[in-house]
């Protein structure tokens, strides 16, 4: 059983799995009580059954349209486009006068929240169109 145990797990050894390994070395040294198949099942891999399935949120976009991910990234990626573009619009107005480029008020400010005022502008142009956020199941 041993060296059957050891070809089935061989591959694991050149892979950063060195929990997974550091169990199958106690398992196999006597160390723990569990056995090689009670291991399995602490540490469960692969595709979950049809009947047992995790609750995993509510999709916001149809998965055979855009992955979710990619289209909150893409989102967020237009907010962070919109408050480059008002930083660079502030820097521009700066430079307009020699004042304000004593003062080094416009260009002083942080690109954080102008990220977030873009973020605020895709919303309220989300709600003018009609995109509304909703809790209802897509059918």
């Amino acid at each position: 059983m041993e060296s059957d145990w050891l070809k089935r797990n061989k591959s694991l050894r050149g892979r950063n799995h060195s929990w997974l390994w550091f169990s199958n070395t106690s398992v196999l040294a006597g160390y723990t009580c569990l056995t090689y198949q009670s291991l399995l099942s602490h540490f469960p891999r692969g595709v979950y059954a049809v009947g047992s399935r995790p609750s995993a949120g509510v999709q916001t976009v149809r998965a055979s349209s855009i992955d979710v991910l990619a289209f909150h990234l893409a989102v967020l990626g237009i907010a962070m486009l919109i408050g480059y573009g008002l930083k660079q619009g502030l820097i521009a107005i700066e430079s307009t006068s020699q004042k304000l480029k004593d003062l080094n008020f416009l260009s002083g400010i942080p690109l954080f929240p102008l990220c977030m005022a873009g973020g605020i502008v895709i919303q309220v142009s989300c709600f003018t169109i009609g995109l509304k956020p909703t809790n209802q199941p897509i059918n």
